[in-house]
């Protein structure tokens, strides 16, 4: 390249990298003008409470396959298809929801975590509604 081009690179980069540093200044400002409370604020916390240990479990895991689980579930607990469920006694929590009914109150469900911690026998509670996650204003740029 010549000097000339050389020059205007250089020129360019810097003009650039102030830019980008007015641009990060002016976010973090909005962010903080908006009250923002960032990555960690969650508007679904509410519905995202641990499940209960005291109450009667929903289901019981009875199989696994990679992600996909089998679940027997209780008696009079009327599950549809991509409801959610959650496994008690775990340090992470493991959501999961229903692909398909197997048969007498066996259902196939699918995880949106590793299964590494999870073995038959455990216990889940039904969440009552399909997997949800926040939309609108407070997500933007997440």
């Amino acid at each position: 390249l010549s000097p000339v081009c050389l020059g205007s690179l250089r020129r360019a980069a810097s003009i650039n990298a102030e830019y980008m540093g007015e641009w990060v200044d002016y976010l973090i400002d909005q962010q903080i003008e908006e009250v923002d409370q960032g990555p960690i604020y969650d508007p679904y916390a509410r519905l995202n409470k641990k499940p209960d240990p005291e109450s009667e479990a929903d289901a019981i895991i009875i199989g696994i396959n990679g992600v996909v689980v089998d679940l027997k579930v209780r008696p009079g607990r009327s599950v549809c298809i991509w409801d959610a469920l959650e496994v008690r006694g775990l340090k992470d929590r493991v959501v999961m929801e229903v692909a398909c009914w197997e048969g007498d109150g066996i259902v196939r469900y699918i995880t949106m975590e590793d299964t590494w911690d999870l073995f038959p026998g455990m216990e889940l509670t039904w969440l009552r509604a399909p997997i949800t996650i926040p939309v609108g204003e407070p997500t933007h740029a997440r």
